[in-house]
């Protein structure tokens, strides 16, 4: 296995707001499951709590991406 890296700097996911993963009661855990950094899930956390301002939140939308705004993609090398 191996880890490439995207050029982007913009999302290569989903963008969603914190206050639209509110509305639809999305966890803390929900955003680990979908690779957010540790960062992002904090802040998250305090915007849940009303002591957070609003945010988006790249949701990365595979299992092999992940990373900030999803970059990193995992890329697994068979040996041939």
């Amino acid at each position: 296995m191996n880890f490439l890296k995207r050029d982007q700097t913009s999302c290569q996911g989903q963008l969603v707001s914190f206050s639209d993963l509110r509305k639809e009661n999305r966890t803390t855990k929900d955003l680990f499951s979908w690779h957010a950094l540790i960062d992002i899930l904090n802040d998250y956390e305090m915007f849940r709590d009303n002591a957070g301002e609003e945010q988006m939140c790249c949701q990365c939308i595979r299992n092999t991406i992940f990373g900030n705004n999803c970059k990193y993609i995992l890329n697994e090398l068979n040996d041939q």
